[in-house]
């Protein structure tokens, strides 16, 4: 156990978040690419993308056009990071009093203070990272609203070269609009 305890010890948490949101920022900058990269090899993934695309383009217009929904739809990102966040700290502090108590348990019960210690810091990382992730998603709602008609052409771009790598889709899309 206290092999487990020196390990660790050695690891620095900072630098683990510090990656975990660096990954999570990557991750977040390739998934429309690879998305559009897999949908032109099926025509039932490029079915699938082109509604996805359909859909976060009316999304934007909506907010385009009626702005009160998109202070709405920002607040309400932003009162979920916060909560997030509240959930985050309090497991930090909650680490040093579980520590404290288990160490005083620990003549009783079988309860080591570096598995919870470690278990309530990657507990935190993660929450800071759902975090990220959430105010991600905000800013680039807010992007896309500042700079609709270049996120409009990307879009139909976009739409237009999926349904050209599968000519299925355009026939379908007409006789659905006809």
């Amino acid at each position: 156990m206290e092999e487990l305890a020196k390990l660790l010890s050695g690891i620095n948490w900072f630098i683990s978040i510090v990656g975990a949101i660096l990954l999570s920022i990557l991750g977040n900058l390739l998934t429309t690419p690879v998305q559009n990269l897999l949908a032109r090899r099926s025509m039932k993934r490029s079915k699938k993308r082109v509604g996805e695309l359909k859909a976060q383009l009316s999304q934007i217009e909506t907010f385009v056009n009626t702005p009160s929904t998109f202070y709405l739809f920002i607040i309400s990102i932003m009162t979920r990071v916060t909560v997030i966040t509240l959930i985050a700290f309090a497991l930090s502090d909650m680490t040093s009093a579980s520590i404290n108590a288990s160490v005083s348990l620990t003549r009783f019960i079988k309860i080591y203070p570096e598995i919870l210690y470690a278990a309530s810091q990657l507990l935190t990382a993660l929450f800071y990272v759902i975090g990220v992730n959430y105010t991600l998603k905000a800013l680039r709602v807010i992007k896309r609203v500042q700079h609709f008609s270049e996120y409009k052409g990307q879009i139909e771009k976009a739409i237009a070269s999926l349904t050209k790598a599968s000519p299925a889709i355009s026939t379908a899309g007409d006789k659905a609009s006809a």
